[in-house]
């Protein structure tokens, strides 16, 4: 059972009291599940040879949505990358861009 299945079981448990607490199931907004919390930007060195990377964790998404983003981040940059462990590495000292890229997609830092 995914996380949609269980949402709309206890949407329809009539259990539950009625309340704003609740979400609306026939709400027509998503809201992307990948922007809920602050996300944390670093840069190392260490243990690369000296090259320098961006790591970004904090995302609270499943690892399909995590690679989406690294991919379209990477494609955007032009640069390599990965997406594991709910965190996005971005090759190079390019931290302000990611940064500014990901604000526009609506993440806060």
């Amino acid at each position: 059972m995914d996380w949609k299945d269980a949402l709309g079981s206890l949407l329809n448990d009539p259990t539950l009291p009625p309340g704003d607490d609740v979400p609306d199931a026939g709400s027509s907004e998503e809201k992307p599940a990948t922007n809920a919390g602050r996300l944390r930007l670093f840069k190392e060195r260490k243990g690369r040879g000296g090259k320098t990377v961006i790591i970004v964790e904090g995302f609270s998404c499943n690892e399909e949505e995590l690679s989406e983003l690294a991919a379209w981040l990477k494609k955007k940059l032009g640069v390599g990358g990965s997406a594991r462990n709910g965190e996005i590495l971005v090759q190079g000292d390019c931290a302000d861009k990611v940064r500014a890229l990901l604000s526009e997609k609506g993440f806060r830092f």
